[in-house]
């Protein structure tokens, strides 16, 4: 118990404001444009505070995506109000960053997502790529609101993935580490929400994703240790509906996650095997301290936790069976 308090103290430590000095920039609206202008504005470690308003994004800001790797900025909204906040429709990925050891961490914060009705891509709100494994570069996304359209299928996040080879991408650091806390994601149904990996390696090809993963970090280097993603202090939310085979949280290709202090209600979370094609299967899990309910009176429910592939822990959980299947 002493190592899971040691932990979370140090959680708490690695996620204070980046780096003195830096500037806040204010974007003249929540549109895409002025979001860009402000973001190409900003220097590495600024903040880009995005104004109250409703905006729909039709296509992607990127961030830190070219060679030269020069910055990483945070972004943060005026509050997730339906009325009052910033509201930012998605029509495709809103948000891609590139995350990087040598520049600063990428941070979202008070940011109300709202999945567009003819979006296109995946994922629809946030996608992580790159590397991110020292303290100063774990990134954060938190104080959030992510709303997902009725029977959409697409993930909210995703963190890492395979695409094409970048020059910048350091083969010996595989993995994106951070921490997404104090968010909503709400659904009206059973939603997918975050999947992570595979992540690749000198070969990108399917046939080997997740290689280096497994083969650069021990094993008992996640054990109880900051090196994994956090998932805590969420509120996952897809009542009142259900869809069988569609789990929130999901991962493969030698990734890790810590799913703690999150109440979800309709809902479960995963992890892959290896796949056909031959990539590696998830690697590390811990889930602990969440609560899970079902109050969904139609077919049979999956399982609060549905484990595919690697090892873990999974303790102190509660689940609830409100529909009494």
């Amino acid at each position: 118990m002493l190592k899971y308090v040691i932990l979370t103290i140090m959680m708490f430590c690695i996620f204070i404001p980046n780096s003195v000095g830096a500037t806040t920039r204010s974007a003249a609206s929540c549109s895409l444009s002025d979001v860009a202008s402000a973001v190409s504005s900003a220097a590495d470690g600024d903040t880009v505070f995005i104004p109250a308003g409703a905006c729909t994004w039709t296509s992607t800001l990127a961030i830190g995506s070219s060679s030269s790797r020069p910055k990483m900025v945070n972004f943060k909204g005026a509050g997730t109000d339906p009325s009052t906040g910033t509201r930012i429709t998605c029509n495709n990925t809103c948000i891609e960053a590139w995350v990087q050891n040598s520049i600063s961490r990428f941070e979202v914060s008070s940011i109300r997502f709202i999945e567009g009705s003819s979006v296109t891509g995946e994922p629809w709100a946030i996608q992580l790529r790159g590397h991110a494994d020292t303290f100063a570069s774990l990134f954060r996304i938190h104080d959030s609101y992510f709303l997902s359209r009725p029977g959409g299928n697409e993930n909210v996040i995703i963190i890492g993935g395979l695409n094409s080879y970048d020059s910048k991408y350091d083969l010996g650091h595989p993995y994106i580490w951070g921490l997404v806390d104090h968010n909503i994601f709400k659904g009206t149904e059973t939603m997918p929400g975050i999947d992570m990996g595979p992540y690749y390696s000198a070969d990108i090809g399917m046939s080997n994703a997740g290689n280096t993963a497994w083969a650069s970090v021990e094993l008992a280097d996640h054990q109880g240790t900051w090196r994994n993603v956090f998932i805590e202090d969420n509120v996952i939310d897809s009542r009142p509906g259900w869809r069988d085979g569609t789990a929130w949280m999901d991962g493969d290709g030698g990734s890790t996650y810590v799913f703690r202090h999150n109440i979800i209600y309709n809902n479960w979370i995963s992890n892959h095997g290896p796949g056909s094609s031959g990539h590696r299967g998830f690697k590390w899990l811990e889930a602990y301290d969440n609560i899970f309910v079902l109050d969904y009176v139609g077919s049979g429910w999956n399982g609060g936790i549905n484990w595919r592939s690697g090892t873990g822990v999974a303790f102190n959980n509660q689940f609830y069976d409100a529909a009494r299947k």
